[in-house]
């Protein structure tokens, strides 16, 4: 799994590098959890492992998220949006964490 999303930085930073001259910007959404119904089913089979209520692992997931929520589709469409948009002009080759600052955890 590690391999394979850093195998994914690799590749926006080695195309973005080959896709400036044409003024192409390359770069890479790497989102934390995303609440979505495959994540509601992924907590209930871990809550039924654990032989916990579903609340508590969210709970306990949220311990380690800053913003103290799980993002959702439209945090990752909003970023899309904006690298889409020429408001993005000047970033390229970055992997961007939408993690509500887990990752500074």
């Amino acid at each position: 799994y590690c391999v394979s999303k850093f195998g994914i930085i690799g590749l926006t930073q080695s195309l973005a590098l080959e896709l400036a001259p044409y003024r192409i910007n390359v770069n890479a959404v790497c989102p934390g959890v995303v609440f979505t119904s495959l994540w509601e089913e992924h907590a209930a089979d871990h809550a039924r492992r654990e032989g916990i209520e579903e609340k508590e692992v969210k709970e306990n997931l949220l311990k380690n998220i800053p913003l103290a929520r799980l993002g959702t589709p439209q945090d990752v469409a909003n970023l899309v949006l904006f690298l889409a948009s020429s408001r993005s002009d000047y970033i390229t080759g970055q992997a961007i964490n939408l993690s509500g600052g887990s990752v500074l955890c």
